[in-house]
């Protein structure tokens, strides 16, 4: 069963994620590190499984991140910070984190991330991931291009970003019939079984774009 340390500088926020985590039947065992030394001296001693990375600035944020990774990475690291940036979400994911969610939405956020990440996928919080799927509008993906027709592209678009077929449908003055036979000639083309595996793809093209990000 998996084991997670929290990495917090405030007792109570450790508290508080604590409580949570308490809870899930999953995890057997919550361990605490009030710094980036005691988080990397207990990643020696226990082999945690999953780490919560949270608060300090974005580029402490870093520093230990990329600590984590070099040094452990067979360790999943999910990060909980502010700001709400796609920018930053993009940095930390492309650094090697698997998971990024927003200080403020942790007490909802938080169990489904761990849950998500520990399942071998990656997480971000959910307005985050709707502000970064967006950007795939604007991203030129030329293999998805060719093998859409520009209405199955506008779809996969608006699918990515969360939608529902009844309110794409809504959207684009379309009947619901219509929307879930382009839908289901996406699924057929991309070879893909739910919207979720559309989801997935959008949010690991808009990580490469997002490396561009950091290399500046």
């Amino acid at each position: 069963m998996p084991r997670i340390l929290i990495v917090e500088e405030q007792p109570a926020v450790r508290a508080a994620f604590r409580e949570l985590l308490d809870t899930e039947a999953i995890i057997s065992e919550v361990g605490e590190a009030s710094s980036e030394n005691d988080a990397l001296q207990s990643l020696g001693r226990v082999n945690w499984d999953l780490v919560l990375l949270s608060g300090w600035t974005a580029n402490h944020i870093v520093d230990t991140l990329q600590s984590i990774v070099l040094n452990h990475p067979n360790v999943s690291v999910v990060v909980v910070s502010d700001p709400p940036e796609p920018q930053q979400a993009r940095r930390v994911l492309s650094l090697g984190a698997r998971g990024y969610i927003c200080s403020a939405s942790a007490a909802t956020e938080l169990v489904r991330a761990v849950h998500v990440v520990l399942g071998g996928r990656r997480c971000v919080s959910i307005a985050l991931a709707d502000s970064m799927a967006a950007d795939l509008e604007q991203i030129e993906d030329q293999p998805l291009r060719t093998m859409l027709s520009m209405r199955e592209y506008q779809i996969f678009c608006k699918i990515a970003r969360g939608g529902t077929v009844t309110r794409i449908a809504a959207e684009l003055h379309l009947s619901i019939k219509t929307v879930s036979t382009y839908r289901s000639r996406i699924m057929e083309k991309l070879n893909f079984r739910s919207n979720a595996d559309i989801e997935a793809y959008a949010q690991a093209k808009v990580l490469l774009v997002g490396q561009d990000l950091v290399k500046q």
